[in-house]
Parts: structure tokens; sequence; C-alpha cells
């Protein structure tokens, strides 16, 4: 048996290291915004995130009868480039 093994793994702590996994093992310099919310996020709230220090504010609830729309701008996205590199790192 291993010892400890049904004690969970803080989900900040899981966040923090798929990006690092992505920054070191990817070569993607990201945030870590989207790995929070993958491990926070919850249906009918936002999120509410302080990405440098990694920090979660209370999330706010969506009232009902709201709805959010995206819009497609057609402007990539990119965190391979040396410009996000440099952005991201500063």
């Amino acid at each position: 048996s291993i010892p400890n093994a049904t004690k969970s793994i803080d989900p900040i702590t899981v966040a923090s290291i798929c990006q690092r996994v992505e920054n070191e093992i990817v070569g993607a310099p990201c945030g870590i915004m989207d790995q929070m919310t993958s491990c926070f996020g919850k249906k009918g709230e936002l999120l509410r995130i302080v990405c440098q220090p990694h920090e979660l504010q209370p999330p706010l609830g969506v009232p009902s009868g709201v709805r959010f729309v995206g819009i497609n701008s057609g402007v990539k996205h990119s965190v391979a480039g040396i410009a996000y590199t440099r952005t991201r790192c500063k």
C-alpha cells in the first residue's frame, strides 16, 4: 500500500504543475489562466483569478437568464512566438 494515497492534491498545486509542464516540457510560455479555469471553473459562475501570484478571488454568480456571446475576431492567438515570450516573461 502507498502511504497517504488517499490524500488529494490542492487544485492550485495541480494548476501550477500543469503550467510548469506546458512551460518546461512542451515549451509553451503560457500563463496559468487556462489551468486554473480547468481546476476551479464551475457552471453558473465567473471565475476571478489574479494570475501573478496564482490567487483566486470569490467567484461571481451569473444571474439566471444572462447569456454570454463569443465573437470570433479572426485574430490568431499563439503562445509560441518570441513576442509573447518577451511579454509573458517581463
